[in-house]
């Protein structure tokens, strides 16, 4: 049984069989997918990783799994594109392009990360049908939603930045080259250009990272 919909390019799905399954992955799938466990069981049989009630875990667009699924299993699925979780990424970063971007693969049952992913699908679930502008507010709760999976899920962006002396390689070559050419007075387009970044996200990215524009 599977019951769902779809919002600005995101996926939702409830999934369950009612009767022992096992699935096989063999290809790659065209993004995330993040899950939480509403009840029942899940094995990953490589590695042996079991799965209970409340417990989340979210698969990478690379990553193929063998599950098998116990007759009670029911599962919450979100399905976000590589290209939209990367671009979100991106722009809460304040332009900064991470090459390798990995979510860590599970978290506990009452963890943030699982909270976050519940109250997603809900919002998505709830939002009420408009006319006129409701293609906006649909990429507007997209953006949101994706924003709180990023700061809410562990990931390789939200780790480098755990340290507050942690900066970004574009805000690390502006902030280098003014300490190496403050006689000059560099201007902030000349400092957008050797960070190789937009003079809008290099002053982004300061705001976040340094606390000064």
């Amino acid at each position: 049984r599977m019951q769902g919909f779809q919002l600005a390019g995101l996926h939702v799905a409830r999934l369950s069989y009612g009767a022992p399954a096992f699935a096989s992955m063999t290809q790659s799938h065209p993004g995330w997918i993040f899950s939480f466990l509403e009840s029942g069981r899940v094995a990953r049989l490589a590695g042996g990783r079991v799965f209970g009630p409340g417990e989340s875990a979210v698969l990478a667009p690379d990553r193929l799994h063998e599950l098998e699924m116990s007759a009670d299993m029911q599962l919450l699925n979100l399905r976000v594109s590589d290209a939209d979780m990367r671009q979100a990424c991106t722009d809460l970063a304040g332009g900064e392009r991470m090459a390798d971007f990995r979510f860590v693969d599970a978290v506990p049952s009452g963890h943030a990360a699982g909270l976050a992913l519940c109250r997603a699908v809900r919002a998505l679930a709830e939002l009420p049908s408009y006319g006129a502008g409701a293609k906006r507010l649909e990429r507007s709760l997209k953006e949101c939603v994706l924003f709180e999976l990023l700061v809410a899920w562990p990931n390789s962006w939200s780790t480098s930045m755990a340290d507050g002396d942690a900066l970004p390689d574009s805000a690390r070559r502006a902030r280098d080259y003014m300490h190496a050419h403050l006689a000059d007075l560099p201007t902030l387009s000349e400092l957008a250009r050797v960070a190789g970044v937009s003079v809008r996200a290099l002053t982004r990215s300061f705001e976040r990272h340094v606390g000064v524009s």
